[in-house]
């Protein structure tokens, strides 16, 4: 066992060497992850000693030996009790001296985040940008093509010309333009420091069966209030990503966009009844990886699966306060 340490020290990724739910071994990039003097200070604690509590599912999946597929991020805590996010690959039994053991590998994820945190920053600006030069440039010259040809409507009726009627035809297009445009702009930088969350998803939905002609509601059964701008922010563009999802992808023509709490925990859900997630899988990666950053900037929790009923089901969960 001792060679085989002398060897994993040399790994940049962490290594922990468990049995019956403690840490037997564990390597020097551990200790330095997670801000520990030597790995010899693990020695005999318990795992769930540097889990993130929201891990507990986790670590009983680990103790009834439940086989774990596919890498996953787990939070951990280091000796400071600050929250270091992990990818941890799956899970490999040993045999020790006739004792079985778990061998778990870590890679530090606080680089990757950090690079995606400021991906967001920068897709946030420019949506931004955008939607200011929707609103202020292109929302403002067909607001302006209304007004005038609106003007030259009226000119053509009070001469009772044929062609008042095809004019009348065109304010209703710029109108419908304009509106279109405006709401553009809102879905790309919604106003959240002054709207709460329900009324900025209810303008979600209603926007979405307009734009979209589908049938698209949103379902609130009562919330926690929430008090953070970006998380609103964030909690907001999951669903947007979502909903246009199942539209472009999963060819959804029924979605429904749930609201609701549970012992302070906020739960957003989007379901829709199109396609389903094996068959728009390949097609909607990206937005699937967009919601996935986005929750865990906010510190919430993201399931995809498919809809019992048929269709896929997105779930977002996160503390509100």
């Amino acid at each position: 066992m001792n060679h085989t340490l002398e060897l994993l020290d040399c790994l940049r990724d962490g290594v922990l060497v468990l049995r019956d739910g403690r840490i037997v071994e564990a390597n020097r990039t551990m200790a330095e992850m997670l801000g520990v003097a030597s790995a010899a200070e693990f020695a005999e604690t318990e795992l769930k000693q540097w889990l993130h509590p929201d891990e507990r599912r986790l670590l009983a999946d680990l103790l009834a030996g439940v086989a774990l597929r596919g890498a996953r991020e787990v939070r951990f805590l280091t000796k400071a009790r600050e929250t270091l996010p992990l990818e941890m690959s799956p899970p490999s039994a040993l045999q020790v001296q006739g004792r079985s053991m778990t061998l778990l590998v870590l890679h530090d994820l606080t680089a990757r985040k950090q690079l995606e945190g400021e991906v967001l920053r920068i897709s946030d600006r420019e949506r931004q940008r955008i939607a200011h030069d929707l609103h202020d440039g292109l929302g403002q010259h067909l607001a302006a093509m209304a007004l005038k040809m609106r003007a030259l409507h009226q000119s053509l009726h009070e001469r009772a010309l044929p062609e008042a009627a095809e004019a009348d035809a065109l304010v209703h297009l710029l109108n419908d333009a304009t509106a279109q445009t405006r709401s553009l702009a809102h879905g790309l930088d919604p106003a959240v420091e002054v709207q709460s969350f329900a009324v900025l998803l209810e303008k979600l939905a209603r926007n979405s069966a307009h734009l979209f002609r589908i049938a698209c509601r949103l379902v609130n059964t009562g919330t926690v209030p929430i008090e953070s701008a970006p998380l609103v922010r964030n909690l907001y563009l999951v669903a947007q990503e979502a909903v246009n999802n199942a539209i472009r992808h999963g060819r959804a023509t029924d979605i429904e966009i749930a609201l609701s709490s549970e012992a302070g925990t906020l739960i957003l859900a989007v379901r829709d009844n199109g396609r389903g997630l094996a068959e728009r899988k390949s097609g909607s990666g990206m937005g699937i990886r967009i919601m996935q950053h986005r929750a865990a900037a906010i510190g919430a929790t993201l399931e995809i699966a498919a809809h019992p009923e048929g269709g896929t089901a997105v779930i977002c969960r996160v503390r509100a306060a």
